[in-house]
This record gives structure tokens, C-alpha cells and sequence, in this order.
């Protein structure tokens, strides 16, 4: 397929005339659809140059996934109603087995409309054979009580059997009209058109800090990218579009708390005090609904852990989880539809913006946030290394939970202040933290897991019909759980005893505990 953009202002009929004079090709009727653009909140098909497009015809609607840039198909599906969020709920076809491999977690979610008017054209042989396909298309949008065009281009098809038609057809547009080949920018021409900036919404963090700010004005910056990541995810997560506005909600939410702990001699203790009670009671409201999140995109791998004749007898509680979520879902967007919650995020938004006090109450609050994110993130590593140490095969699940309490607080601090290190050596470390950190999330999971499934095993039985196989079933399943855990428990001392080796202790010291933040 070949492309050819033209002026957008050049009328239809002139093009149409111009290409039955110039070329043997038979006119069909004009068609008009309408072209229904989808991506996930984080662009993952435009990043991968595709673009995902419902086609509602005058007599057929089709799913179709294109090159982005070029508009050629990939591959698609008859589809007669507006596509699911999620692709796993689409018929089996090579078209649904792409976009859940690119989808992950992420909904797909409408982006804009275009209207697409096409004035198609074939080249038929003797034998009435159609030999090559052209296609004259007008691609435009309506802005409320307005239709802009957005684009006027011409695509040439080529059939198969039949390419050398097609080759003769480029030669002419190119040689006689100084036609020349480009790219489809419908989907960017219409996203402009409706203010929307096709860019990467990612939970990362994203900023950089001056080596001698004022740790107070480093700690307004970091928490002000946080606060906009929260603002950025709270209608997804109000909608309950997909269960990743909600965790990355929450990770914003989590990493403010953290901050904020550590903010005891930089922040005004007043407000400090006011807004930690209120990052507190965002903590307490998000949590029922991210575990069942939780649960649920688990609940296929519980199936899974167990032999095919009991996996049918875990349905009642995949509906026990859905029930409990639907409520949680609904409690939690009263609370982000509340007076407290838009009163917070005013008052945190007007604080965060505020000019620092030239003489601040909080004595550390002058200070180079070298120095301070040098001196505390220093202070959690050796209180990890404490922790850590301390630990035997004896020590109680609790112990690990403090590790790794702690161990998220080292690489949150790390991660808040990393563009102030060498960038080589601080994702270095934050990588073999990492590594720890996920032994022990890994641990802290599987025990919050048997727990809470024990706990929903004896409260299924006043809510749903279940029978003794049922509960069987997840008996089964909290075994198996329990030989996960303990599993993970027993690889621990080896994951601790790599993030302690001398090297690693020698390169966390020239980061945190020389004379000052390592070269960048």
C-alpha cells in the first residue's frame, strides 16, 4: 500500500477528474464511515507506531489494527459493536492474540472520531478482473457545530497477482502529478485538533534537581510531580477503567507518605502534621479495593496452581471477589468524589506552590539537598543493613516485614533524589535493592494471601451457596501457598547476603557516605 498526502484545502471533484483522465480506472460509488480511534492511557500502540481503529461502514464494521505511520493493516475482525476494554474478550484471532500482548493490564479506551469519506476507483482488465484498487480519501472531524477536514490523500492498493499495475499507477503519480509517498497522519492531525498530546503517562518520576536547592524547595518539587501523578490517575481510577489507575494512585499516594516521614526538620512541622494525616486517610481508603484488585488479576494463577478437576470448584469465590470489589469500588469513588478529598488536594496543591518562608521554623530546611538526601538516605541504608543482619531462620515473619518497610523507603528516597548521582551507578543499586526487595514483597504477599483467603473462606458461607468441594478447594490452594512461602523465606538469606557483600556495601558508601553526592 502507498500513500500519497495532498493539499488539504484541493477540492475532491478536481482529484477525481485528474485521476480518470490520467489513468484506466472505473469510479465506484462514494462510501462514508466513521473511524473510532483506541490506545491504552499510556499510548502503548502509538509508542509501537500502530494504531488500534473501529470502522463503523454504511454496511459492515470491522476492529482493525494498523501501522500507524503507514495505515496499512496488520490484522482484523468483524466487529458490529464498539470493542471491549480488554482484548481477551475478543474472539480468538491473531488480531486479539497482538493486542493483549501489547495491552498488559491496560484498558483500551476511546481517543477521538474521525469522519472518512472515500471515493474509491478500480482498474478492471478484459476479462473484468479487478487489476488495482485506488482510493481517494477525505478524512474529517466535527468540532461541536463544525466539520474540519483533517487530511485529503490518495492510497493505492495493490492485488495480489497484480503488482505490476500497481507499480504503473505509482510511476504516474509520481512522474505526472510530483506525487510523493507519505506517512498517514490522520490519528495525530485529529489529536491535535481536540487539544490531546499523544505522550508517555508514566507513574515514573520525572524531574530534575539543582545539587544546592533548598532542601525544602527539592522536597515541594518531588511531592508537587506526585501530587500531579495522583490528579492525573484519579478519573480512571473514580471509573474504574483498569485496575493500573488505581495502583499508580496509589503509588503516588505511598511515596508522598514516605517523603513526608522524612521531611520532620525541612517541612513546616504545622502542615507536615496536617497533610501526613491526610496522605493516611488516602492510604486507609485506596487499600480494600487495590487487594481485591489484586485477587482478582491473581485469580487465573490460583486456577492454574491447581490439578484441572478442582479448578471449576474456585468459582464461587471469583464471585465473591467481584461482589466485595463492586463495593469497595463504589465506597471508594464516594470518597474521591468527597469535600475532604477536593479540600485536600486544594490545600496540598496552594502548599506545594507557596514561596518557601526566607527565615523557615524547620532548621533544616536551608540546607543543599545534596547533603540532606546524602545524610537520610545514608541513615536508611545502614538501618536496612541493621535489619537486616539480625535476621536468622528463627525470626518471626514480622522482622521481614520491617525489612522490607525499610527497604522501600531506601529506594524511594534513592529514586526521589537520583538525578543528583551519577545515573550509572545510582540504577545500579537501586537494581540490587531491587532484587531484594522483591524476595521480600514476594514473602510479605504470599502471607497476606493465606490470610486474607482464609479469612473470605469463612465469610463465603454467609454470603454465597458453597459447597464442602468449594472450601476444599481453597485448602487446597492455601497449601500450596504455604510451600510457596516458605520457599521464598528459605532463598532470603541468600538474596540478603548478595545485597551486603563488600562490593555492594563499598559502592552504597561512595554514593551516600563520602564528602558528597558521586560525580554525575
Amino acid at each position: 500500500m502507498t500513500l500519497y498526502p495532498l493539499p488539504v484545502k484541493e477540492s475532491t471533484t478536481r482529484w477525481r477528474t485528474r485521476l480518470l483522465e490520467l489513468l484506466p480506472l472505473q469510479a465506484e460509488q462514494r462510501t462514508r464511515s466513521e473511524i473510532h480511534f483506541y490506545d491504552t492511557f499510556d499510548w502503548r500502540l502509538y509508542r509501537a507506531n500502530q494504531s488500534l481503529q473501529w470502522l463503523e461502514g454504511e454496511n459492515d464494521a470491522r476492529l482493525i489494527l494498523c501501522e500507524r505511520q503507514r495505515g496499512a493493516p496488520r490484522s482484523s475482525i468483524p466487529q458490529s459493536t464498539p470493542p471491549p476494554r480488554f482484548a481477551n474478550e475478543l474472539e480468538a484471532s491473531a488480531l486479539q492474540r497482538e493486542l493483549t500482548s501489547r495491552q498488559g493490564l491496560r484498558a483500551f479506551l476511546p481517543l477521538v472520531t474521525v469522519e472518512r469519506y472515500c471515493h474509491p476507483f478500480k482498474q478492471i482488465d478484459k476479462e473484468g478482473k479487478t487489476r488495482l484498487r485506488v482510493t481517494l480519501e477525505e478524512q474529517r472531524i466535527c468540532l461541536g457545530n463544525t466539520s474540519k477536514r483533517l487530511t485529503l490523500q490518495l492510497v493505492v492498493t495493490p492485488l495480489r497477482g497484480y503488482e505490476r499495475a500497481a507499480k504503473q499507477c505509482v510511476k504516474v503519480l509520481e512522474q505526472q502529478l510530483k506525487l510523493t509517498a507519505g506517512d498517514n497522519r490522520t490519528l495525530q492531525l485529529a489529536l491535535a485538533a481536540v487539544g490531546t498530546e499523544p505522550n508517555h503517562q508514566s507513574s515514573r518520576l520525572n524531574f530534575e534537581l539543582d545539587p544546592s536547592m533548598r532542601s525544602d524547595t527539592a522536597y515541594r518539587t518531588v511531592l508537587l510531580n506526585l501530587l500531579e501523578t495522583m490528579i492525573r490517575n484519579e478519573p480512571g481510577t473514580i471509573e474504574n477503567l483498569d485496575s493500573e489507575f488505581l495502583h499508580d494512585f496509589r503509588v503516588a499516594i505511598r511515596r508522598s507518605r514516605s517523603l513526608l516521614g522524612q521531611a520532620k526538620h525541612i517541612l513546616p512541622p504545622h502542615s507536615l502534621a496536617r497533610f501526613k494525616q491526610e496522605f493516611s486517610w488516602l492510604g486507609s481508603i485506596t487499600s480494600p479495593t487495590r487487594d481485591l484488585d489484586v485477587y482478582l488479576l491473581m485469580f487465573d494463577s490460583y486456577r492454574q496452581r491447581l490439578p484441572k478437576r478442582l479448578r471449576a470448584d474456585l468459582e464461587p469465590l471469583h464471585t465473591f471477589l467481584q461482589r466485595h470489589h463492586q463495593s469497595e469500588q463504589s465506597t471508594l469513588a464516594i470518597h474521591l468524589s468527597s469535600a475532604r478529598y477536593r479540600n485536600f488536594k486544594q490545600q496540598w496543591l496552594r502548599f506545594l506552590n507557596s514561596a518557601p518562608a526566607k527565615r523557615p521554623v524547620a532548621k533544616q530546611a536551608l540546607k543543599p539537598i545534596s547533603l540532606s538526601a546524602h545524610q537520610h538516605t545514608w541513615k536508611i541504608y545502614q538501618r536496612v543493613m541493621r535489619e537486616g543482619a539480625a535476621i536468622t531462620p528463627q525470626s518471626p515473619a514480622d522482622d521481614l516485614h520491617e525489612l522490607r518497610k525499610s527497604c522501600k523507603k531506601l529506594r524511594y528516597l534513592m529514586e526521589f533524589f537520583q538525578s543528583i548521582y551519577s545515573a550509572k551507578a545510582i540504577k545500579h543499586q537501586i537494581k540490587e535493592l531491587k532484587r531484594l526487595q522483591d524476595n521480600l514483597g514476594d514473602f510479605q504477599d504470599l502471607e497476606v494471601q493465606i490470610h486474607t483467603l482464609q479469612r473470605f473462606g469463612l465469610e463465603m458461607p454467609e454470603e454465597l451457596q458453597v459447597e464442602q468441594r468449594h472450601l476444599d478447594a481453597i485448602d487446597r490452594l492455601l497449601s500450596i501457598l504455604e510451600g510457596e512461602m516458605h520457599a521464598v523465606r528459605t532463598r532470603f538469606e541468600h538474596c540478603f547476603r548478595r545485597f551486603a557483600d563488600q562490593k555492594n556495601q563499598q559502592r552504597f558508601s561512595q554514593l551516600f557516605h563520602s564528602d558528597g553526592p558521586a560525580a554525575q
